[in-house]
């Protein structure tokens, strides 16, 4: 697994050009959060939003991992306390790590 990429606020700045600086903390401490129950919602999110434009091929990775979680029988059924539910964390992680830049540029399109 790859190492959580490093995220300024001037990257944050260019996927978001109508924020001013006090905003850009705020969106960046959203890119850096590990609850992954808020990871889900942002993801199932820009899947559904008709208006924001997202390259197919992520929307069907996206789609991919949240079926993934949300189905009892997976590699590590849900069903067995704690570690049942470490690899559907790991696959939102993965993705969501993945696809930081995507994620920047919905948060700064919902603004």
């Amino acid at each position: 697994m790859s190492a959580r990429p490093n995220v300024d606020l001037s990257d944050i700045a260019t996927y978001a050009k109508d924020f001013d600086y006090a905003n850009a903390n705020i969106h960046k401490s959203k890119i850096e959060k590990t609850n992954i129950g808020s990871r889900f919602k942002t993801m199932l999110k820009m899947i559904s939003d008709k208006e924001f434009s997202l390259d197919p091929r992520t929307k069907l990775i996206y789609v991919g991992a949240l079926a993934y979680t949300v189905m009892p029988l997976d590699a590590i059924p849900d069903y067995i306390p704690v570690v049942g539910l470490l690899d559907d964390a790991a696959v939102l992680k993965i993705v969501w790590d993945s696809s930081v830049g995507e994620v920047k540029r919905y948060l700064g399109f919902v603004r």
